[in-house]
């Protein structure tokens, strides 16, 4: 099996990685395109928003949003929904303390 060596290790964890990226890139493009937004030019905008609309607050807000259900969405992903949804109420618990 590949992860009993150091390499083969290496090279799951980069698969993994690879995989996670795809997912990633796939749930910005849904994101962007429930936004309105072309889905090409948002992901290659994406990285340069803070330092070319930094004094747009609305624009900021909106993007951190776009963000944090990314996050989320991600995790959900990660974890499953069972998973996620003990989380979520453990999360809850914590917040109503």
């Amino acid at each position: 099996m590949f992860g009993s060596t150091p390499r083969g290790r290496r090279i799951v964890a980069v698969d993994y990685i690879m995989e996670v990226v795809a997912v990633t890139t796939a749930i910005q493009e849904e994101i962007l395109k429930e936004m309105g937004v072309d889905s090409t030019y948002g992901l290659a905008c994406l990285g340069k928003i803070n330092m070319e609309y930094e004094n747009d607050q609305d624009l900021i807000v909106r993007f951190y949003k776009f963000v944090a259900e990314e996050e989320i969405a991600c995790e959900e992903a990660e974890l499953g929904p069972d998973e996620y949804s003990v989380r979520l109420q453990m999360q809850q618990s914590l917040h109503n303390r």
